[in-house]
This record gives structure tokens, C-alpha cells and sequence, in this order.
């Protein structure tokens, strides 16, 4: 006879320590989040394969009329 579990992590997820660990425990039990967050918290990679990022108006324009077609991927890096 299996023993009833009463509490604890599922079975798919094990404790480890990590500075994401919450937000990746969020993500798989709940899907990934949607915040809204200032432009100046956030910093290009540096592993963009684009050198030239272009005109930062016509972005803008285009993302005002269009929306934004695709969503933009963040992550937490150093409290930012």
C-alpha cells in the first residue's frame, strides 16, 4: 500500500539551491510569468548576435502601431 503524501514538492521537482529556484518551481507548476518592467532595468546580452541593435524611434513607432509581435524573453541577473 503506497504511503499518502500530505505535503511537499511534487514528485517531478527536487529541492536544490539555486537563486531562480522559486521562479523555475512557478514556471513549471504554473507556466511562465508575465510582468511588466522598466526599460531601464532592462540590459542587452552579450551573447546578442546582433551588433547593431538600429533606431531605437523606429522601434518604438513600429511597436505602436503593430504591438509587439512576439513577446520579450527576460531574466534576473544580479537583483536586476
Amino acid at each position: 500500500m503506497q504511503k499518502a503524501r500530505k505535503t511537499g514538492l511534487p514528485d517531478d521537482i527536487t529541492m536544490r539551491h539555486d537563486n531562480h529556484y522559486v521562479d523555475l518551481i512557478e514556471e513549471k507548476l504554473y507556466g511562465p510569468r508575465i510582468r511588466m518592467i522598466s526599460i531601464n532595468k532592462i540590459d542587452p546580452s552579450p551573447h546578442q548576435a546582433r551588433t547593431e541593435l538600429g533606431d531605437i524611434e523606429e522601434l518604438m513607432a513600429s511597436i505602436k502601431e503593430k504591438g509587439i509581435l512576439q513577446p520579450i524573453i527576460v531574466r534576473e541577473k544580479n537583483g536586476r
